[in-house]
């Protein structure tokens, strides 16, 4: 069986996360949904926490790092893989992520503004269109956004996407993005229109984390999905101040075309900009009942959108998942039936 080259974060932990201040008031299942909900306390922690030198530091993780192993991983870590599942044997690649900024790291999101872009804009890289992946304007897509969290094993960043909800702060990401190793990540915030150090709408603290039962309980890339809700600043929204969320659907086609968004962030990407890849989606060659398309996207474009359609406008309806080892051109993402729908729907009701 193939290796899972996974994208951006640890699905297995050395040890138990360690404690923190302010835990968690309840987490627990809602029928297939696994709930985390955070106070007003968490939520201040995690804006104060994210200084500038903090994000341009933090990285995907790689398995091995907390499982002590080189190039895999074993079943144990990851729980049960589901019959025709993707296996335990996992690699992530080298361990590089983009290089600390030159700011003061006494700065914090908080003193910044919450509202208010943070971090220096950085000068952006020559690199244009390469391997089916080119950079793109985050202000033409602001929905999309850098997710930033931290583990026991440090800080790291995935993708998402601020999808239509009742709510208008409902966020979609891979599932990897808010459960680690059986365990809810801390300090989750989402940075719409990330570019290069500089969100223009602020950094955004999560109030709520969820993701399916499969992906928390047994590491099932096959439901590898997760919704944030965030926090409402001075009686807005996060839709409302971004202007905009994207359409989500579910049961649809297996072999639409998608444009997939993302920050990837292992060489040769830094992480700092906004990247897309599209084609055509296709079975899963391994068995499982996720989709691929072509795309070279790294580690930290874990979570990151599929678009039905040419661009950012089309409806949401997978995510940045991960890639095999022998095929790093072609990235894998859940197929939202029945089971992402319903994390979902308890989301965009909170």
């Amino acid at each position: 069986m193939s290796a899972v080259l996974g994208l951006g974060a640890s699905v297995v932990l050395a040890g138990p996360a360690a404690a923190t201040p302010g835990a968690p008031e309840d987490v627990g299942a809602v029928g297939g949904v696994t709930v985390e909900q955070l106070d007003a306390v968490d939520q201040d922690a995690a804006a104060d926490y994210w200084t500038p030198r903090r994000m341009a530091a933090a990285r995907p993780a790689l398995p091995e790092q907390a499982a002590g192993r080189a190039g895999e991983v074993t079943s144990s870590l990851f729980g049960t893989v589901a019959p025709g599942g993707l296996g335990p044997d996992v690699d992530l690649g080298s361990d590089r992520g983009p290089g600390e900024a030159a700011v003061p790291p006494e700065t914090t999101a908080a003193q910044a503004g919450r509202g208010q872009a943070v971090g220096p804009k950085q000068g952006r890289d020559s690199r244009q269109e390469q391997a089916g992946s080119g950079e793109q304007d985050p202000a033409a897509s602001p929905h999309v956004g850098k997710i930033f969290y931290s583990t026991a094993e440090g800080d790291f960043v995935c993708s998402g996407n601020l999808v239509e909800s009742a709510n208008g702060s409902t966020v979609s990401t891979a599932g990897h993005c808010v459960v680690d190793g059986g365990e809810f990540v801390d300090n989750l915030v989402f940075a719409p229109a990330y570019d290069h150090g500089v969100s223009e709408h602020g950094l955004w603290a999560a109030e709520e984390l969820t993701a399916t039962a499969a992906w928390a309980e047994s590491g099932d890339f096959e439901q590898d999905a997760g919704f944030a809700v965030l926090e409402t600043r001075d009686g807005r929204t996060a839709a409302e101040v971004v202007g905009e969320a994207s359409p989500i659907v579910f049961d649809q086609p297996r072999d639409l075309f998608f444009t997939a968004y993302g920050y990837p962030a292992v060489s040769p990407y830094d992480g700092e900009s906004l990247h897309r890849c599209q084609g055509q989606a296709q079975d899963d060659p391994h068995g499982s009942s996720t989709r691929g398309i072509p795309c070279d996207m790294t580690g930290g474009s874990s979570g990151g959108p599929w678009f039905i359609g040419d661009g950012p406008d089309g409806a949401q309806n997978s995510v940045n998942s991960y890639s095999y080892r022998d095929d790093p051109d072609t990235m894998y993402g859940p197929y939202f039936g029945p089971a992402v729908e319903e994390v979902y729907t308890y989301a965009a009701s909170r």
